[in-house]
């Protein structure tokens, strides 16, 4: 049998109204989604903020990393939790 992957995405208005996290959740419990694809969801605020002088380049790298990072935990959280468990 052949399988597919088929990554998450949605609009970057979901970052801040919690659906993006619902369906990070969704999808990596669910078998055939094989990652998530993300952009200015954890990019766009940080990088105006740092425009606009408001935040160093650091802050922001760090900001950006850390949003990312907190995605891919929770989508490989729910991929875990989905997994069948092993004989025994």
């Amino acid at each position: 049998m052949r399988s597919a992957g088929c990554p998450a995405a949605g609009p970057a208005s979901w970052s801040t109204s919690g659906t993006l996290e619902h369906w990070l959740a969704v999808a990596g419990s669910v078998d055939g989604f094989a990652g998530f694809a993300i952009g200015r969801s954890i990019w766009e605020d940080p990088i105006t903020s740092h425009n606009n002088e408001h935040a160093t380049e650091d802050a922001t790298t760090g900001l950006i990393a850390e949003r990312y990072l907190d995605f891919a935990r929770q989508y490989c959280a729910a991929s875990a939790a989905a997994a069948p468990s092993g004989p025994g």
